[in-house]
């Protein structure tokens, strides 16, 4: 049965911070000294450190006095099906971080693990704030200015293929590209869709082009991230393309 720890109180410019120590794609190792570093940069906050205490322990090694260990007996790893997994693993820490701030023991909750899970535990124990129907995957875009932020995102790639020169280093002053051909420009639509529980989306790109080209082509995939409200963000990458 999981110990839920009383964090101790923060004082009025901190606050108290439930770290899903075990989430994320490398666990404890990366997350609780990370969450270390943070606690003693920032002294008026108090950290929670949610996991099995044994193995944090192993890392964290003398804790500073900011810094508290919740025991939780269970993990939930990032291939398992979100609801399943919080159905099955109810000392999950993610669930068990999430417990303490409906207690009252912490203000908020930090988890780099499965981000379904981190979501349903985040309705099932936390609860939705008023006029909120349901939640709603938020990422944060950084560009010049001030940053913004997606919900519940969509994506679509577009990839533009175009004639380019052959070459190779070394080689240069050699003629690769077969003269007798011609390839005019041909634009495609590589994906459309939403991203999964965990953010991601995957994209096999294996384009059906009608021209032949005399060598190799330039291809510039756009991007665009897509919010509810149909504001969308872009990005453009450009490589070369063998045929």
């Amino acid at each position: 049965m999981t110990n839920l720890a009383v964090a101790p109180e923060s004082d009025a410019t901190g606050v108290r911070i439930a770290v899903d120590a075990m989430g994320g794609d490398h666990g404890p190792a990366e997350v609780v000294p990370g969450a270390l570093d943070h606690a003693r940069a920032h002294p008026q906050d108090r950290v929670l450190l949610v996991g099995d205490e044994t193995r944090i322990r192993a890392i964290a090694g003398d804790l500073p006095g900011n810094v508290a260990i919740v025991h939780a007996s269970q993990v939930i790893e990032m291939d398992e099906h979100p609801a399943r997994a919080l159905r099955e693993k109810k000392d999950a820490s993610v669930l068990v971080a999430c417990e303490l701030v409906r207690k009252g023991d912490a203000d908020a909750v930090l988890t780099a693990g499965h981000t379904g899970a981190a979501m349903a535990a985040a309705v099932l124990r936390i609860g939705r704030l008023p006029g909120v129907d349901r939640p709603a995957l938020a990422v944060q875009m950084i560009r010049k200015g001030a940053p913004f932020v997606l919900l519940d995102i969509g994506v679509e790639i577009q990839a533009k293929f175009s004639q380019d020169v052959t070459s190779f280093k070394g080689l240069e002053k050699y003629d690769f590209d077969d003269e007798v051909r011609q390839f005019s420009t041909e634009e495609i639509n590589v994906f459309s869709g939403k991203v999964d529980a965990n953010g991601k989306a995957s994209v096999t790109i294996d384009p059906k082009l009608q021209g032949q080209a005399p060598g190799m082509l330039r291809a510039a995939f756009m991007t665009k991230v897509y919010e509810e409200g149909g504001d969308f963000s872009t990005d453009v990458m450009a490589t070369t393309y063998s045929p």
